[in-house]
């Protein structure tokens, strides 16, 4: 059964993948601003905004279903947690990891809508994040859902400030 989520299963992958981790904010190519909508149909308030740059969205959280806003909504969800290490600070709580199968792939739609890819000649997805937790987290999620998931981390490159981790998978056909 459909649990009663603090903040709706898209949202929450959505803004785990490209969402400020300061704010009620989801950072989004306006090729993408669609997803502002499956948003709203979710039932959360929204704001659309320009963003820093010319092709950027920025899509603002204003209220949940449940009437809480911005940030302490997120604390509330356990999607926004305060770890020493800066770069867990978003996780997919276990309510999530447990909630029913809709849900889980609603809140994994969210989480590649945006930092997901596919690999279209060999028909593997992947999820990319520089947060060891959250890779795991969504490695458990993909798992939860029936599918193998392949986690690996990818070598610090010249340039790059964070090491990448990936999380790969074959999506379930249909």
């Amino acid at each position: 059964p459909a649990l009663d989520l603090p903040v709706p299963a898209y949202t929450a992958g959505l803004w785990l993948g490209d969402g400020a981790s300061r704010f009620a904010l989801i950072h989004q190519h306006q090729d993408d601003i669609e997803t502002a909508e499956y948003v709203r149909s979710e039932g959360v308030e929204v704001i659309v905004r320009p963003g820093t740059n010319p092709t950027m969205k920025t899509v603002c959280l204003k209220q949940f279903p449940n009437g809480l806003r911005g940030v302490p909504a997120l604390r509330q969800a356990g999607l926004l947690v305060e770890q020493p290490d800066p770069g867990t600070k978003k996780r997919i709580p276990p309510l999530y990891l447990r909630a029913s199968v809709e849900q889980r792939f609603d809140l994994l739609s969210g989480l590649m809508d945006s930092d997901g890819s596919i690999d279209k000649e060999h028909g593997w997805a992947r999820f990319d994040t520089t947060s060891r937790g959250l890779a795991e987290d969504v490695a458990e999620l993909v798992r939860s859902l029936g599918m193998k998931a392949a986690f690996t981390a990818a070598p610090l490159r010249a340039g790059k400030a964070k090491v990448e981790y990936m999380v790969r998978f074959k999506p379930l056909p249909g």
